[in-house]
């Protein structure tokens, strides 16, 4: 559930179906602490996606990252790691 960037969030809020709720976080914590204040239980196992990382820092390009953008997405997976994701979960 994230990262999550301002462009990933209205994304997500438009692909939402019947059950729609606002996309209030940006990070994985942040994710984790939204859901305790809804009431759901911190049991939560996640995991940060590899899809997620890149889309963050090169939309939807298809190229390969240059060597700073390779290492926005290390550094966005390294936080979500602190911040209690299990690994990467590759597409």
């Amino acid at each position: 559930m994230g990262p999550l960037n301002d462009a990933m969030k209205k994304e997500a809020v438009e692909q939402q179906a019947d059950i729609k709720y606002p996309i209030e976080w940006t990070t994985l914590a942040e994710y984790l602490s939204y859901l305790e204040k809804k009431g759901i239980s911190t049991n939560v196992a996640s995991f940060v996606g590899a899809t997620t990382v890149r889309i963050h820092v090169l939309g939807y390009e298809d190229r390969a990252p240059n060597a700073d953008e390779l290492q926005k997405m290390c550094d966005l997976v390294r936080q979500a790691m602190e911040e209690g994701a299990l690994g990467v979960a590759l597409p």
